[in-house]
């Protein structure tokens, strides 16, 4: 196995959706080399991690000689890995961490960072395709849209054949092919994060409502995105996501006022709520619930930029107008909720 560790004096100039959201050194940038697309039966040979620490950027890549090396490697990313808050890929949410979540189990490792927040730019640009002049969505193409050119001119799939070869008959030239191609993917997906600057996208689309609520002695983080928020029937339906416990049966609430049930083995949650249906001064739509119900009031929630006393009329408070819910405030009502619930 060998560690490439490279010192990069360069400047990270966030975007402003993402310097909302995070500072330059809470995040790091992944992308793997593998044997194969099959995460059963093929291996990680090569990791690439990008990241910011005391005004200096890290680049290091863990490679694997030979594919029996694969823990190795592994191991060394966990400690690495370990330290960030939110990790950003090109695809990877269909194929890096999935990947890597497969073969820590199959070397029997403890895969510990499903807390940690995924940004895919991929998915960001294809939700907001109306927006980009590009004619499709291959890394190389949104690469030459932001101006970016590579040294590296090989594929993951030349990887790939180029590994094997390496592997038969070590090369130190085909080692250098092999880690710049996965250095320029690193590196210039860093870059890539520019595309930010050419695309509004919402914060919560990004990264989703998180509750964190003590239950157990643990900090039990509930999230849920936009996509999982629907009304049928009249009822507000939410379905997010925890971390999964094993050791902490499944908790069911039911209310007159509400529906909440967690799996907690499963890292699932599903909560229902009866919507009232309106319409504003202006002759706009709105969903709503009487907070009278929940024995709250306006009082209870913080008065911001995100929601004033706009979304309040007596003790009536909006949820849903002209089409769009208002993230914060469900985030805040169930933060109220679940705390009930779990004291």
């Amino acid at each position: 196995m060998k560690i490439k560790t490279f010192k990069i004096y360069d400047t990270i100039a966030l975007p402003k959706d993402l310097a909302e959201i995070f500072n330059p050194e809470e995040y790091c940038v992944l992308d793997i080399e593998t044997t194969g697309l099959n995460r059963k039966y093929h291996k990680i040979i090569l990791i690439g991690i990008l990241y910011k620490i005391n005004n200096i950027i890290i680049l290091k890549q863990f490679f694997a000689e030979n594919p029996d090396e694969e823990i190795c490697i592994l191991h060394e990313f966990c400690d690495i890995f370990n330290n960030f808050s939110y990790v950003i890929t090109y695809n990877g949410a269909s194929f890096d961490i999935p990947f890597l979540k497969k073969r820590f189990e199959y070397n029997n490792l403890q895969w510990n960072f499903d807390n940690i927040k995924h940004i895919d730019i991929l998915q960001c640009i294809r939700k907001e395709k109306k927006q980009l002049p590009v004619e499709n969505f291959k890394l190389k193409t949104i690469e030459k849209f932001l101006g970016i050119n590579r040294k590296d001119t090989i594929s993951g799939k030349d990887s790939v054949l180029l590994y094997n070869k390496y592997v038969k008959h070590p090369s130190p030239g085909i080692e250098k092919t092999i880690l710049l191609h996965n250095y320029e993917d690193v590196y210039y997906l860093n870059k890539l994060l520019s595309i930010f600057d050419h695309i509004s996208i919402d914060k919560y689309e990004l990264m989703g409502k998180d509750i964190v609520i003590n239950y157990n002695l643990k900090n039990i983080i509930f999230t849920f995105y936009p996509k999982d928020i629907s009304i049928k029937k009249g009822a507000l339906h939410i379905n997010g996501q925890t971390s999964k416990f094993d050791n902490i049966f499944d908790v069911i609430h039911y209310d007159s006022n509400f529906q909440f049930k967690w799996y907690s083995n499963k890292g699932r949650f599903d909560f229902i709520m009866p919507l009232y249906e309106g319409h504003l001064i202006t002759g706009e739509k709105c969903n709503y619930i009487n907070l009278d119900n929940f024995d709250l009031s306006k009082f209870h929630f913080s008065i911001s930029d995100y929601y004033n006393d706009k979304f309040f009329h007596n003790n009536f408070m909006i949820l849903k107008c002209v089409n769009k819910f208002n993230i914060d405030l469900i985030g805040e009502l169930l933060r109220i909720i679940f705390k009930k619930i779990f004291q």
